[in-house]
């Protein structure tokens, strides 16, 4: 698989999460998806890409790992209120992740991911920029594994 494969199944499955109002992700082929300049739709899921690597080459599988950041936005600025909205969003996204790791059998595994030790998967609710402009919303952090079929020659 490839991450323009898989990456347009996370945004669907993170639409499924009740009370968001659409989700955003690089994707050429699809231009209402595409990353805008300012964001003017809310609740809202921006889903980018963080890094790669870590690919594990082995004889039988072929694992490639994709680092993926999904901040939902609540508001378009910082409201006290948007604070009770944006709890339960944390538990949406718990279920929605767990509810299927393998997207139907298209990667290996998509896990919650804390990028080091002491670090957690998601941080939030709290100000978040975006275009220049703060936000109220939540970071979440997920790790797709992905398996590969290609041929490691010298």
């Amino acid at each position: 698989m490839a991450i323009e494969i898989w990456m347009p199944k996370l945004a669907e499955r993170i639409a499924g999460i009740e009370g968001l109002e659409t989700v955003y992700f690089p994707d050429p082929s699809d231009s209402d998806a595409a990353i805008p300049g300012v964001l003017s739709v809310f609740p809202c899921a921006v889903i980018m890409p963080l890094r790669g690597g870590d690919d594990e080459f082995r004889i039988a599988i072929q694992l490639a790992s994709t680092e993926v950041q999904v901040t939902i936005y609540l508001s378009e600025s910082i409201l006290p209120e948007a604070y009770n909205a944006a709890i339960p969003f944390i538990g949406r996204m718990k279920r929605r992740i767990a509810g299927e790791i393998t997207f139907g059998g298209l990667v290996h595994h998509v896990l919650p991911y804390p990028l080091g030790v002491g670090q957690r998967w998601w941080e939030g609710p709290g100000s978040i920029t975006y275009g220049g402009v703060p936000h109220l919303g939540i970071t979440f952090r997920l790790l797709v594994k992905e398996q590969e079929t290609f041929t490691v020659a010298a």
